[in-house]
């Protein structure tokens, strides 16, 4: 069985190219660059499901108070 030659020179030149692109100033400026805009999307999602559970979770406050008011409402209304 011979030696698979041409898949440990394609993961070589794979591996090379990596390398020269990861070391390169411009692609290091430009990944640092990718990287603080995914980190402010992220953050930006963050805050806006904060905001959106937040509201949910105040609304549902608020239902719940409204039904409990009008149980007790009616809970005195039947007792009377």
């Amino acid at each position: 069985m011979a030696f698979p030659l041409i898949p440990v020179l394609i993961g070589a030149a794979a591996a090379a190219a990596v390398t020269y692109f990861i070391t390169t100033k411009s692609s290091q400026k430009r990944m640092t660059s990718v990287a603080r805009e995914m980190g402010d999307s992220v953050q930006s999602g963050a805050d806006k499901l904060k905001s959106v559970v937040s509201d949910t979770v105040d609304d549902a406050s608020k239902t719940v108070k409204g039904a409990a008011a009008e149980v007790k409402d009616a809970a005195s209304k039947i007792i009377d």
